[in-house]
């Protein structure tokens, strides 16, 4: 595949979050050059809230056969699709199959993939942040989290729609939100956050990933909208989330 040349002075990275819901955001979104989305979170039916335009779709490998047909044509096709999770060994030849077999049923729609290198860049990255082994953890890296790196690589000035901040659930426990706007699940959204957050077993690391994200907003051209992150009051020396401290707890026992 060929290499993705793009770049954007603007853009609006929008969350699937139920944040969203009676944001009115639509109009600041649909203002960015570049808005970006993730898997298949849809806007026909919730554009006055998450926009109506979509330029970049970033998905998971195994979200490929799950994607409904309609965002690949239509009001709903983005410019661009990117795959990541593509290029793994373990699963290069079937999800290559996969993604042939739609890329053959949707030959207007232009598809890029994560090379293995750069994930393993991704992941390089999150370890670095974090100062922990991610297969020691047990921790998956999410969709989110390649669609922000991709992101800050591609934007000047980056707006992210509908994402909460690490502390959040902390400071919220009795708030009760979708964890997605468009489909019901069985856990809400903190719900959701602290179950991952609190085990040790495999699992994403979802406030883990957002305390690194409010360290790339003080370094980077980053802001968050619905709900805003106190940006300018942050210590980005050192990160905070439920996981990393339970984590550092059973490291600092087992050294004693």
């Amino acid at each position: 595949m060929e290499d993705f040349k793009q770049h954007y002075n603007t853009c609006a990275l929008v969350s699937n979050s139920g944040q969203l819901l009676n944001s009115k955001a639509s109009q600041e979104i649909n203002e960015a050059e570049c808005i970006i989305r993730m898997n298949h979170a849809p806007t026909f039916n919730y554009s006055e809230d998450v926009g109506n335009r979509t330029t970049i779709r970033v998905c998971s490998f195994q979200a490929i056969g799950n994607i409904k047909k309609g965002l690949y044509v239509g009001k709903e096709k983005s410019d661009y699709v990117f795959m990541w999770g593509m290029d793994n060994p373990k699963r290069r030849s079937w999800a290559r199959l996969r993604l042939r077999k739609v890329a053959n049923m949707f030959p207007n729609q232009r598809f890029f993939t994560l090379r293995n290198r750069g994930e393993h860049l991704a992941e390089a990255i999150y370890e670095s942040e974090t100062q922990i082994d991610r297969d020691k953890t047990n921790s998956w890296l999410s969709t989110g989290w390649f669609t922000m790196l991709l992101a800050l690589e591609i934007c000047d000035d980056l707006k992210v729609y509908g994402l909460v901040s690490e502390d959040y659930c902390r400071t919220h426990n009795k708030t009760k939100v979708p964890y997605h706007y468009y489909e019901e699940q069985k856990y809400d959204e903190c719900q959701m956050y602290d179950q991952h957050e609190s085990q040790f077993v495999q699992g994403h690391r979802y406030l883990t990933e957002k305390s690194v994200f409010h360290r790339f907003a003080v370094l980077f051209n980053v802001s968050f909208r619905h709900p805003e992150w106190n940006i300018q009051d942050y210590n980005y020396t050192k990160l905070y989330s439920p996981f990393l401290r339970k984590w550092n707890n059973k490291t600092e026992e087992k050294g004693r």
